[in-house]
């Protein structure tokens, strides 16, 4: 684990005397004020200072490529549970696709411990809390594509889940679309 973790503020201060090889690492420490970093990981990169490792380890951090914020973990199985059976509004890829691997990891331990205890009562219940938020995030996620929540149910049809993988991997609607403000937007 890494430590200590320092606010970007305070890293700045910590390295103000520590001289830059290049300007292409000032640009590394460019992020938002929310972004924390850590000194001194065993797994950092070498960012170009004097014997200085630095390496982003839990930060909330902006991602160009995506246009804004992204969730992380914590914070989509949070919302999932918070919008349990919220239809209306948006859901960015990050919160989908953490809830799809919450779900996943909460059955793959259902399923031990039903191999465990000898029933099968332990997976049923966790398949069957997650449903319906699992078919909110889903809907909030073709939402953030423009599509109608509706067509969640092309996935009977068999290929069409091969149509909604391709869907929830594409990135959604840049700024505000017919269902809401963009999830992304900082």
């Amino acid at each position: 684990m890494c430590s200590p973790l320092l606010p970007l503020p305070a890293l700045r201060k910590t390295l103000s005397g520590v001289e830059r090889t290049s300007r292409s690492h000032r640009k590394m420490f460019a992020f938002e004020p929310y972004a924390t970093l850590a000194v001194h990981c065993g797994n950092g990169f070498d960012a170009g200072f004097s014997s200085i490792k630095v390496s982003v380890c839990a930060a909330k951090m902006p991602s160009p490529e995506l246009g804004g914020w992204t969730m992380n973990f914590g914070e989509a199985v949070k919302s999932g549970f918070d919008n349990y059976v919220t239809f209306s509004g948006r859901a960015a890829r990050s919160e989908f696709w953490y809830w799809i691997l919450f779900s996943a990891l909460a059955n793959l331990v259902g399923g031990i411990i039903d191999g465990a205890l000898g029933t099968g009562l332990i997976g049923v219940v966790i398949s069957l809390a997650l449903l319906l938020p699992g078919v909110a995030v889903s809907v909030r996620r073709l939402h953030d594509l423009d599509r109608t929540g509706w067509w969640l149910l092309i996935a009977f049809t068999g290929i069409g889940i091969i149509l909604l993988i391709v869907w929830n991997c594409m990135k959604g609607t840049t700024g505000s679309n017919s269902f809401g403000a963009d999830p992304l937007a900082a």
